[in-house]
């Protein structure tokens, strides 16, 4: 069994490696969406979606304990749509900060 800082020291290249071509499509689409935002907020924008997508996919549980149920980390269909709505209304906060 390797030792998990073996593993997570291969975790940054493997990620580059796998997802730098879309990250570039990423911020590319985000540039022509919005042409005038602040560089910096589009990497802000990426970072704080990636770490959403990571809490979400860790599935610890917690948000059925919270809710009593009423939510479970598991339910994607429930989530997706949600999901999808909270990024793109802080993205499009963030990016647009100026012209609100």
């Amino acid at each position: 069994m390797a030792k998990a800082g073996a593993t997570s020291a291969l975790s940054p290249a493997i990620f580059a490696e796998k997802f730098e071509p879309v990250l570039k499509r990423f911020f590319g689409l985000l540039r022509k969406a919005v042409p005038d935002a602040d560089e910096a907020d589009l990497y802000w924008c990426y970072h704080l979606f990636s770490g959403s997508i990571m809490v979400v996919n860790m599935a610890n549980h917690s948000i059925g304990k919270v809710s009593g149920g009423l939510c479970e980390a598991e339910d994607f269909d429930a989530l997706e749509p949600r999901m999808a709505r909270y990024s793109a209304e802080g993205i499009r906060q963030l990016l647009l900060k100026k012209y609100l």
